[in-house]
């Protein structure tokens, strides 16, 4: 019976580590386009936004397929805090839905 050394250990989890490590860095790359595209939406209002939390159960958006749906929260032009839903779209377009 064979034991088990290091190299065979390393060999499993070094690739897994690596595919974990990718597709976090491809989600975090989507993630910050996506909180951009909102910041630069909310801020060509007048306002600035505070924060993004991905929010794919939203109401009024549930079973859109290509989109990421936000849950932001925002000072308006009269710097009064807002919240409301954010929809990007693929070619990062932002859809605003007002709670």
């Amino acid at each position: 019976m064979r034991s088990i050394d290091l190299v065979d250990i390393l060999t499993v989890i070094v690739p897994y580590g690596v595919l974990v490590a990718v597709i976090l860095w491809i989600g975090w790359g989507r993630y910050a386009r996506h909180r951009k595209a909102i910041a630069y939406y909310i801020d060509s209002e007048g306002g600035i936004l505070l924060s993004a939390t991905w929010a794919p159960f939203a109401p009024g958006w549930i079973g859109e397929r290509n989109d990421a749906i936000y849950a932001i929260k925002y000072y308006d032009a009269q710097k009064q805090v807002q919240q409301a839903y954010a929809k990007v779209s693929q070619t990062g377009t932002v859809y605003l839905r007002r709670r």
